[in-house]
């Protein structure tokens, strides 16, 4: 198997040759703003050999960091009570919302969840020891930062959250939660829809094996049907992640607990108070 620093050369070499063909050939100058993919150390080390423009950046897989996030939680021996503590649910889900916050929160976000102050956090990490593990062995030291060292994945990678300076009004002891939801999860922020072509191509290779006529008609059409997905997904509005409460779908709140009522709840909280007129 070839080493991390090869494959990064060799990721380097492919994208390098695009960058070139599509210069010379079809007069395009390849600077990507924005380049998403998972987090495999050797494209990490390979786009900035080929990539050196002002302004591009290189963000990670929401999905892959949320799945990097769930394995360790399952090697941990954490997964039953995952599945079945909601409190422990509840807490893991905020780690993994991380990454959706605006990204001046992250902090106050990670101070939350670590605070034994918090009769919660304490109670948890007491029930679960595995738990402070998954928090201080592993999510630190990967995504954050911890010991003078800084993280494997840096945050302004992973975070998909508002990256805009902080406001001035902004108190990072505001006690007000920061509500975020899947509803905010878009196509620009995995790489799910590409994995997904790949596989589709894979599939087309493997029905027209070295016949290369049906397979390149089969290719064609498959990356047309691509090209307007592109085109209709570069149009789509862009998340907008504020401060306030968003569709309710898995909502997830940092800082206080007090959980603001859902409309079926203040729905059901009615029809109680009206049944006892």
């Amino acid at each position: 198997m070839a080493s991390n620093s090869t494959t990064g050369r060799m990721y380097a070499s492919a994208l390098q040759y695009l960058k070139d063909y599509m210069h010379d050939t079809m007069g395009l100058d390849w600077k990507p703003a924005v380049f998403l993919s998972d987090f495999e150390a050797a494209v990490i080390s390979a786009l900035p050999r080929v990539f050196k423009h002002d302004g591009f950046t290189h963000k990670g897989c929401w999905f892959h960091h949320s799945q990097a996030i769930l394995k360790r939680v399952k090697s941990l021996g954490l997964q039953k009570a995952y599945s079945n503590d909601t409190s422990l649910k509840e807490y893991i889900d905020k780690l993994r919302y991380t990454a959706l916050v605006p990204f001046y929160s992250i902090s106050r976000c990670l101070s939350h969840l670590t605070d034994r102050r918090n009769r919660e956090v304490a109670a948890l990490f007491d029930k679960y020891h595995a738990l402070r593990q998954l928090v201080f062995d592993y999510y630190f030291p990967t995504w954050i930062g911890a010991n003078h060292r800084r993280a494997i994945f840096s945050p302004s990678m992973w975070n998909h959250g508002r990256v805009d300076e902080m406001p001035d009004d902004f108190d990072p002891s505001d006690p007000h939660p920061i509500v975020i939801s899947e509803g905010q999860i878009d196509s620009t922020m995995t790489t799910n829809s590409i994995e997904s072509s790949h596989r589709t191509l894979n599939a087309i290779g493997r029905k027209h094996g070295k016949k290369f006529w049906p397979i390149w008609i089969d290719i064609c059409e498959f990356l047309g049907t691509i090209h307007n997905v592109v085109l209709t997904t570069a149009s789509s509005p862009q998340p907008n992640f504020r401060r306030e409460d968003p569709p309710e779908v898995q909502r997830v709140h940092f800082g206080d607990n007090t959980q603001p009522e859902s409309s079926a709840e203040k729905g059901q909280k009615s029809a109680r108070d009206d049944a006892g007129r």
